[in-house]
């Protein structure tokens, strides 16, 4: 340990609570992944959390949060692509 007093970290959102759950939001559409949260942000369920385009722009899907929970992770797509059945984001739902 390093001495002296503990110091709050503020660079990092704290996620409060216990995560007691975990949902991954798989998307039916291949195309361009375009995230609509930031990590580390609350959603409640029906909230959308990422998108499907495809190469013109257009929206092909949204996955919605089913949980009251957190966005916890976007998996890494080499090149922001994903093909049907990919996982795109993981949600935590907490207690």
């Amino acid at each position: 340990m390093i001495d002296g007093p503990r110091e709050s970290q503020t660079a990092v959102p704290v996620i409060p609570g216990k995560l007691s759950n975990r949902h991954y939001l798989h998307c039916s559409a291949g195309g361009l992944v375009r995230p609509l949260r930031p990590l580390g942000s609350e959603v409640h369920q029906g909230d959308p959390v990422v998108a499907i385009d495809d190469v013109f722009g257009n929206e092909l899907e949204v996955l919605t949060s089913p949980i009251n929970g957190w966005v916890i992770t976007y998996p890494v797509h080499q090149n922001r692509t994903a093909v049907s059945g990919d996982p795109l984001a993981f949600v935590f739902g907490y207690d």
